[in-house]
């Protein structure tokens, strides 16, 4: 009687300890869910002490180590998990993320090649992967996942793409072109990879080189809006402003309601110091923008040249509103001002310009304010 009293007792107390295991690896799951992976690092260990055999506790700490860059403890979680269970196939997926991170390529490449020996379709499950976490701006683990994809199948045209694009976004612009080159080679008809190439160009003031491939962009698709815009800014850059100025045009041919465009179509204009046009412009780009506070900056620049103080004036007052920040903008403001006679406005304006670190302004205090 004793000895089944006493089976009965260790088979309550064992459920109890599950039990509670159970609750504690829950709660580390939803602090890991949260990004507080050392809050759920305590769970998890709470778990296993409670049992040790509970391989999803052994599992999921290891994913919060790989988070807290703890790959060595990582990996010997993931070693349990596959002794215990050799199909666990998340467990070799993120041992060879751990083992990667660790410089071990050699033992990452032979854990990534095991999950798609068990699921061949399991490179499409790293895609994915890669992908989400570009949606969610995770740039850098969402490289390591299409880092994935490329060892085991280096003619994967799209994970080169999302790679470029996530490498783009670190500022990694010569890791991004490389990859945009090597998805070009294995689809050379593609438009929106020599854009992308561009755009890592031209942000690396390769303007020349961002216009070539623009060109080719076009090329294949002539209606690509992103594309004109792209190498009228290029165009601007390089101070070509009447290839610029045409590279707008046909933006907007395409795309009539777009305010950046007219606004980089009003500078183009400003520097062929053909003002009225680059006020209409800069009017247009107001109507459909009509909070960006750098539009009114400039438009109140051409309204300068042209001498309209008064409605200089009010555009920077505008722009001052919405926050413009540049000391120029207090320059010109005094300028205005001056010009319509009121000389102490038009001077606090210039000392506060100065006062921002702008020297131009301290010529024109010698001028008109000593």
């Amino acid at each position: 009687m004793k000895t089944l009293f006493f089976i009965l007792y260790f088979l309550f107390i064992s459920n109890c300890f599950g039990q509670i295991s159970n609750t504690f690896y829950e709660s580390g799951k939803l602090k890991a869910n949260e990004k507080d992976f050392k809050g759920a690092l305590i769970d998890f260990n709470k778990a296993i002490v409670l049992d040790s055999n509970f391989i999803d506790a052994y599992y999921n700490r290891g994913i919060a180590y790989v988070e807290l860059h703890e790959y060595d403890r990582a990996i010997v979680d993931f070693n349990k998990v596959i002794r215990v269970n050799s199909k666990y196939i998340d467990a070799y997926l993120y041992r060879g993320i751990a083992k990667n991170e660790l410089q071990d390529l050699k033992g990452s490449k032979e854990d990534f090649l095991i999950t798609i020996e068990m699921n061949p379709k399991y490179i499409e499950v790293y895609f994915a992967r890669g992908l989400a976490r570009n949606i969610i701006k995770d740039y850098k683990n969402a490289i390591q996942f299409f880092d994935i994809v490329l060892e085991i199948n280096p003619k994967y045209k799209d994970a080169y793409y999302e790679r470029g694009f996530a490498r783009a976004e670190i500022n990694d612009l010569m890791g991004s072109i490389c990859d945009f080159t090597e998805a070009i080679k294995i689809k050379p008809k593609d438009a929106e990879l020599y854009y992308n190439r561009g755009l890592s160009k031209f942000s690396l003031e390769d303007y020349s080189g961002a216009i070539d491939d623009f060109n080719i962009a076009l090329k294949i698709n002539p209606k690509d809006v992103d594309s004109y815009f792209n190498r009228g800014c290029a165009n601007g850059k390089l101070k070509k402003y009447h290839d610029a100025i045409a590279d707008f045009d046909k933006a907007l041919k395409f795309k009539n309601n777009d305010a950046e465009t007219y606004a980089a179509r009003g500078y183009a204009k400003s520097e062929l110091k053909n003002y009225s046009g680059a006020i209409i412009d800069y009017d247009n780009a107001i109507l459909f923008d009509p909070n960006n506070a750098d539009i009114y900056y400039y438009r109140g620049h051409s309204k300068i040249e042209l001498k309209d103080y008064q409605g200089a004036k009010k555009d920077f007052d505008k722009a001052i509103s919405l926050n413009f920040k540049d000391s120029e903008i207090y320059l010109y403001m005094g300028i205005a001002e001056i010009n319509l006679g009121q000389k102490e406005n038009g001077c606090l304006d210039l000392k506060k310009a100065e006062e921002l670190g702008n020297a131009e302004a301290s010529e024109e205090i010698k001028i008109h304010c000593n």
